[in-house]
């Protein structure tokens, strides 16, 4: 039997069932893996499998077997973007050859979750090194260590910086992985990949033990293949950990108990901006899209909106890496690198492997001012609140629960914190993906998820209706 199309709600069937076991998810996975990720044709997604895994589901199928199941991952196999810290062995690397001596003093606390809801975690999925803040003109998807990450579509650039993860879903080597983002690198590699993505409220989901970019604008969040397995992989991830303060407002409700296909007294909003970012398709697709949540009961509104910058992004970003990353490698990092100073030096020294596109960037945040003072910085922090406040205007006086962005505006909902989830919608006639993108306000991820599987669902029937 292949498993490597199924939902996790099926595999986690069959594992009650006694039908699967975990052991055969992992050794599928492996196997899945050396056939297609590695050579001159493999997509290089995954840049280190865990040895300890089938040995793990082993364990876990002992569990299973005498009635003792450990949480509503029991047995699923995962991957992790390499930003996320594990204390098993494998070191947390974020793609960069600097970084390949660092085992980590102890997991990330979303591993810690993962594990404790009975995922079985594979390895390391390959990423844009250092979450793509090395080089204005690294590829995504390339790291010193990892090489370079495959696009599922031909032709198509996969995007970053979670590109590994997102591969490595749609090619079916897991039924999920875990990314983050900063500023689109959940979501964007799930477009790219034709899979669904979420980024969760900034503060839902702890980022403790991620090697970050920004404590500000940092999230870890799921990709999957349906919104089903996202809202059950977000129910594992969220909630308050002590451990980060920005957690301390996270409450999460169940959120699979809130996928419904009747939408009935929610209302949408229809985003205009930025229409000629568009690839050919993408608007009049997203346009179907809300059409079909009218079907499912929504309301649809045109927005009142006007466009605002997000250039505050990449401010914020320069001014909190630096201590942002030192403050990682003092607290999780077994690396023998502990300074920002101390990385750029041995990418200098090791420049043939660590510098084939430069690292301009990380020479910007090493020339940035030190501490949080900075005048430009705590303007970009306003800036911030401004965004926040107009997004937050816009849900208001519109009178909408959800958002449809029908292109671009990656950056807004990244910069304000708010949850988006994209979910795909086929290809256009050059066989790039099309994607719906949902965005909603802070901490509403049910109402999110809700939309996203309604809308899922219509799809659905739409293509079961057609064929």
């Amino acid at each position: 039997m292949k498993f490597f199309r199924m939902d996790i709600s099926v595999l986690r069937g069959g594992i009650s069932a006694g039908m699967i076991t975990a052991k055969q998810l992992t050794a599928e996975a492996f196997d899945r893996i050396a056939q297609l990720d590695s050579g001159e044709k493999g997509f290089h997604a995954v840049r280190a499998l865990n040895p300890d895994a089938p040995f793990l589901a082993s364990r876990l199928d002992e569990r299973q077997g005498a009635g003792e199941t450990t949480g509503p991952l029991h047995g699923i196999p995962i991957l992790l973007k390499d930003n996320l810290s594990t204390a098993d062995g494998l070191p947390t690397a974020a793609g960069a050859a600097a970084l390949a001596d660092n085992f980590c003093t102890a997991d990330a606390e979303a591993v810690r979750r993962l594990r404790e809801a009975g995922a079985v975690i594979l390895g390391k999925t390959n990423m844009t090194e250092f979450a793509n803040y090395v080089s204005w003109t690294m590829p995504n998807g390339y790291s010193s260590l990892g090489g370079q990450v495959g696009s599922v579509f031909s032709g198509i650039d996969p995007s970053g910086s979670s590109t590994g993860s997102a591969v490595a879903v749609a090619m079916g080597y897991c039924p999920a992985a875990i990314g983050t983002e900063t500023c689109g690198s959940i979501i964007a590699p799930a477009i790219q990949a034709g899979i669904v993505g979420l980024k969760p409220t900034l503060g839902l989901c702890s980022r403790r033990g991620i090697l970050p970019i920004s404590h500000t604008l940092d999230t870890p969040g799921p990709l999957t293949r349906s919104v089903r397995d996202a809202a059950l992989l977000l129910e594992v991830l969220a909630g308050h950990d002590p451990g980060d303060p920005a957690t301390r407002l996270a409450q999460p409700p169940s959120f699979t108990a809130a996928l419904t296909e009747d939408l009935s007294g929610l209302r949408v909003g229809i985003s205009r901006l930025f229409p000629e970012e568009a690839i050919p398709g993408q608007t009049e697709a997203a346009s179907e899209a809300a059409k079909l949540l009218e079907k499912q009961g929504a309301s649809c509104v045109r927005l009142k909106e006007e466009t605002f910058s997000c250039n505050a992004l990449f401010t914020i970003m320069r001014h909190e890496f630096h201590g942002d990353l030192e403050r990682y490698l003092r607290d999780f990092g077994g690396s023998r690198l502990k300074t920002l100073d101390g990385i750029v030096r041995w990418n200098e020294a090791h420049a043939e492997t660590a510098l084939r596109y430069g690292q301009d960037i990380l020479l910007e945040a090493l020339a940035a001012p030190e501490g949080y003072a900075a005048p430009e910085y705590l303007a970009a922090l306003a800036d911030r609140e401004a965004v926040i406040a107009r997004l937050t205007e816009t849900f208001e006086a519109n009178g909408v629960d959800i958002i449809l962005i029908l292109s671009g505006a990656l950056g807004h909902p990244a910069l304000a914190g708010f949850p988006d989830l994209t979910l795909p919608l086929g290809r256009n006639k050059d066989g790039e993906p099309l994607s719906a993108l949902l965005m909603a306000r802070p901490f509403r991820e049910d109402q999110l998820l809700r939309t996203g599987y309604a809308l899922e669902q219509a799809l659905l029937h739409q293509r079961q209706a057609r064929a």
